[in-house]
């Protein structure tokens, strides 16, 4: 739900209350609650993105994560540690960020056919399952961490555990 959706949604004595502004006459009917993601929706239209845990939400509607909305692009989250890629129209693809040969994060370049280019030494890596490289590990082939992630609408869900 969109910050335009939610306000119209809201109960006005909620409205009042909130400003601190004296309540008149006007009751919430049942269809007219607030519901209790509204602090969760708030974050993501504000920042794009929200972690609860090891759940990762990102809005592709945000500014900041509109190129995930084409397939072929990818973001670099180095906060959460994670590159995030549109494979194609249906599918997203969430792998570590850290390079399995020397552990660097910010240089990554995507290749195409789920392969990525840490531009730091040149290694190559792949986001198939199996053969999965360790962050790190002087390794300098294999399949960089895959977390499951999935996207409805353009609200894409990564489970980083």
């Amino acid at each position: 739900m969109n910050r335009e959706d939610f306000n119209k949604s809201m109960c006005s004595a909620f409205i009042l209350s909130a400003l601190g502004l004296p309540l008149l006459s006007t009751s919430c009917s049942k269809s007219e609650e607030i519901p209790g993601s509204g602090e969760f929706d708030e974050i993501l239209l504000e920042q794009g993105i929200k972690r609860e845990g090891n759940t990762l939400t990102i809005s592709m509607d945000h500014s900041k994560f509109q190129e995930l909305k084409t397939p072929g692009n990818f973001i670099n989250d180095l906060e959460n540690g994670v590159l995030v890629l549109r494979k194609d129209a249906e599918s997203i693809i969430a792998v570590s960020n850290c390079c399995p040969h020397q552990g660097s994060r910010s240089r990554w370049q995507y290749l195409g056919e789920g392969k990525f280019l840490c531009t730091n030494h040149g290694n190559r890596f792949d986001t198939g399952e199996g053969n999965t490289a360790a962050c790190n590990s002087n390794r300098t082939s294999g399949n960089l961490k895959q977390y499951p992630a999935s996207f409805e609408e353009a609200v894409i869900t990564i489970d980083l555990s």
